[in-house]
């Protein structure tokens, strides 16, 4: 009770002070995130937690991770798969009939 009186006094305040300046846990190894991503934009949040343990010996959460690169602005984007077999010769052929053919249906006959 004493300390908030003198404070009181001194500041005018009696409400405690309400903001701190909390230090974001991946601001010591934002620069390493930002390369590992930027080396491979596909990479699974769960390889980067391994990785960054493996390397720095730190160990944090997915939330973590996924907060880091939202807030750095840094995506990682999955690669498409397409499938092998559409570059084959007869697959092409096969999807070039089938496209001239679609002018044939009618689409009150189709549903």
């Amino acid at each position: 009770m004493q300390k908030i009186k003198q404070d009181r006094r001194e500041t005018g305040k009696v409400a405690p002070a309400t903001t701190r300046r909390r230090r974001r846990a991946w601001d010591a190894w934002s620069d390493w995130l930002v390369r590992r991503i930027t080396e491979r934009p596909d990479i699974y949040l769960r390889e980067l937690q391994v990785q960054l343990q493996e390397e720095l010996g730190v160990c944090v959460s997915l939330w973590t991770l996924s907060r880091g690169c939202r807030e750095l602005k840094i995506t990682r984007k999955k690669k498409t798969l397409i499938a092998a077999e559409q570059d084959r010769e007869d697959v092409q052929r096969k999807r070039q009939e089938w496209r001239q053919t679609q002018g044939e249906f009618s689409p009150e006959k189709v549903v």
